[in-house]
């Protein structure tokens, strides 16, 4: 098991005392480096695709017409006709509730 890495242990050869250690890797090679910012820049440039989605979906007019009219019919911007939008249905909010905002990080 030493040998194939799945322990990391030492044995002494002189007295046989095995001795085990904690996984060598610290990760501080260069492809491990690589590999991170490589997902990072994945996550950054998703991040970005996702904000420029769901801006696309608020000016799309199909969206504008329906979220304006549930506002109608629900009594304003947060459903619940103006009372602090408290348990109302139907408003912007609970339109929005299905695209959470996110920001493109860096």
């Amino acid at each position: 098991m030493v040998e194939a890495g799945q322990v990391h242990a030492r044995i002494d050869g002189a007295s046989g005392m095995v001795t085990f250690a904690e996984d060598p890797e610290t990760h501080t090679s260069a492809a491990t480096a690589a590999a991170v910012d490589a997902a990072l820049r994945r996550a950054v440039a998703l991040s970005a695709r996702v904000a420029a989605l769901q801006e696309a979906v608020l000016l799309e007019p199909a969206f504008a017409a329906r979220a304006a009219a549930r506002e109608r019919s629900a009594g304003g911007v947060f459903g619940g006709g103006g009372g602090g939008g408290g348990g109302g249905s139907g408003g912007l909010a609970d339109e929005m509730g299905a695209l959470p905002a996110f920001a493109p990080v860096g």
